[in-house]
């Protein structure tokens, strides 16, 4: 008896449905190789979609993602700082990596630096702190806010004071795109 006959009779799977959810956990594990824990940890059920038909799923794609590992590696640990608890189930390490702000680390393609190390040629007593707050200058700005959101374009406007209805056929009289 072959291995995959006796995991079929296992797991009382058909050979199809067996070949399916091994081609899947390859997706996950390819996925994990390329763009880290972070990348299982933290998408949608959508992966399970985007594994099963691979759409996308190609050499250059996981170039890209491998490209972002260190980016969401920083971005999980500094917004999230113990996602990594969840990787204890798996044996994995839990040390967090990246500690502080998101903004506390520059990412190239290298290994991510904190930012205070990128001005220590030009300043060695470089020190920096991230604002909640910010003062507007009533000289430059007068009673103009700089950090208001303008008013939305025409379209927006329009797409947003609109009624949406069920019937698909109204909506589009009405000039809203519809999609399914």
């Amino acid at each position: 008896m072959t291995a995959l006959e006796e995991a079929c009779q296992d797991f009382a799977w058909s050979e199809k449905e067996l070949r399916n959810k091994m081609s899947i956990w390859r997706g996950y594990k390819e996925l994990k190789d390329a763009g880290g824990w972070a990348v299982l940890v933290f998408t949608g059920m959508g992966i399970y979609r985007f594994c099963k038909y691979r759409v996308s799923f190609n050499t250059e794609a996981l170039i890209r993602l491998k490209k972002l590992r260190q980016r969401l590696e920083v971005a999980a640990d500094t917004i999230h700082p113990r996602w990594r608890q969840l990787l204890s189930i798996i044996g994995e390490s839990t040390q967090r990596t990246y500690s502080g702000h998101p903004h506390d680390w520059v990412v190239t393609d290298a290994e991510p630096i904190p930012l205070r190390e990128t001005y220590l040629q030009w300043d060695p007593d470089f020190t920096f702190e991230h604002l909640d707050w910010s003062v507007v200058d009533r000289n430059a700005w007068e009673d103009r806010d700089p950090r208001a959101v303008t008013a939305l374009t025409d379209g927006a406007s329009q797409f947003r004071e609109a009624q949406l209805s069920a019937n698909l056929s109204v909506s589009s009289q009405k000039g809203l795109r519809t999609s399914m």
